[in-house]
């Protein structure tokens, strides 16, 4: 069979392909959760920072805080500006929901 998996299905695709690897022909893993490094430091460094300010956006230090989380999460890596500065970017204003249907275009 051949598995995509997405975020904790990438984590349960690569379980399958470990396991079972005769039965595997590919697998394809989009963000797998907890299976190249522990989940914890994500959340600590990533969720938790980028969830407290959208919940509480008036706190301050945002931009300090996600500059953080985007250092961290690039460190050791080659230098890529324009996708750290995406990131980043992506860190200060995403939303917790994608707008998929134009705005009033909903039924």
């Amino acid at each position: 069979m051949s598995l995509v998996g997405n975020s904790m299905g990438g984590f349960g695709a690569a379980y399958c392909a470990m396991h079972l690897p005769g039965r595997v022909h590919r697998l394809v893993l989009i963000g797998p959760a907890a299976t190249f490094h522990p989940i914890v430091p994500f959340y600590t460094h990533i969720f938790l920072p980028r969830a407290a300010y959208l919940f509480l956006p008036w706190l301050p230090g945002i931009e300090w805080t996600m500059r953080r989380s985007v250092d961290w999460a690039c460190a050791g890596l080659a230098s890529n500006g324009p996708w750290e500065e995406l990131f980043y970017r992506a860190m200060l204003s995403g939303r917790t929901q994608a707008q998929v249907v134009p705005k009033g275009l909903h039924p």
